[in-house]
């Protein structure tokens, strides 16, 4: 399901920043224990980044953190039945029994700087439930909104950074308070 864009702007021109992503998907629990169901973000670059030849790469990431199958993605890779309760049901960077993932990508714009990224946003579900009273089982269609008086939640919530470059300054530096050069 697309949700809509994520614009990244920069407040100077930036090349090959690199972005830090944690807490993408998991396993989704309701109070009522009626279903477990994995959800996560899915990141695709904009159209018009793709046309302008930007790329991504995936640096490094947990077992489920995906940039690799598609130079335009960042996914959740876990395919795998969610698991039964346990006391880490929510998405984490670094608990196994969430299924969520984290990890690092550089931005590729060549020799070219950019000013702005935009990430097309899209829930996602992996499809399965586990249900404690049935077991694993596929769903036909996933569970947008949690069974009524259950207390639970539906949805997936990142952390997101980024990683610059060093700025480089040049020319003549100021550092006074009437902006003239200092004499010595």
């Amino acid at each position: 399901m697309y949700y809509g864009d994520l614009v990244i702007t920069f407040n100077r021109p930036v090349s090959n920043p690199l972005l830090h992503i944690g807490g993408i998907g998991g396993d989704q629990f309701n109070n009522g224990g009626l279903y477990y169901q994995g959800f996560y973000n899915e990141y695709e670059l904009g159209a018009t980044d793709i046309s302008n030849g930007i790329t991504i790469t995936e640096l490094s990431g947990n077992a489920y953190f995906d940039a690799t199958t598609s130079n335009t993605k960042i996914v959740n890779s876990n395919t795998a039945n969610p698991t039964s309760y346990s006391n880490n049901w929510f998405a984490s960077t670094s608990s196994s029994d969430s299924h969520g993932s984290a990890g690092s990508v550089r931005i590729n714009t060549g020799t070219s700087s950019i000013t702005s990224i935009t990430l097309k946003v899209f829930l996602r579900s992996n499809g399965l439930t586990y249900d404690p009273n049935k077991g694993p089982r596929i769903v036909a269609k996933e569970h947008w909104a949690p069974a009524e008086d259950t207390g639970g939640h539906v949805g997936d919530g990142n952390v997101l950074t980024l990683s610059l470059q060093t700025y480089t300054i040049s020319g003549t530096v100021y550092r006074d308070g009437n902006g003239l050069p200092i004499t010595q």
